[in-house]
């Protein structure tokens, strides 16, 4: 909220935030805590939705707190995660690979 109040103090009115993403479907977060699989880490992505839901329930409780205040939540989470687990109706393989990542 403290975050919320300074931007508003310097005229911020509109103001856009990202919900986290797919957290568990980091490759360092499956190289660390995959546990030898290459599937997405459950645990992580319950997290992250859990965080999303915080986030949404308290973007809507400052709605017009203080007056003329907006506030809008980007979801990216359910759209990566349909790219991670549908990659291959997303592109190539082979370049998805390819990227480093």
């Amino acid at each position: 909220m403290v975050l919320v109040e300074t931007l508003y103090e310097l005229r911020a009115r509109r103001i856009g935030v990202t919900t986290l993403l797919p957290t568990g479907c980091l490759p360092a977060a499956i190289t660390l805590f995959g546990f030898r699989s290459n599937q997405c880490v459950n645990r992580l992505n319950r997290d992250a939705i859990s965080f999303n839901k915080k986030l949404n329930i308290t973007s809507q409780g400052l709605v017009d707190k203080p007056p003329g205040l907006k506030i809008v939540v980007f979801d990216i989470y359910y759209p990566l995660l349909d790219m991670v687990s549908k990659y291959s109706g997303n592109g190539n393989v082979e370049n998805l690979q390819n990227t480093g990542s």
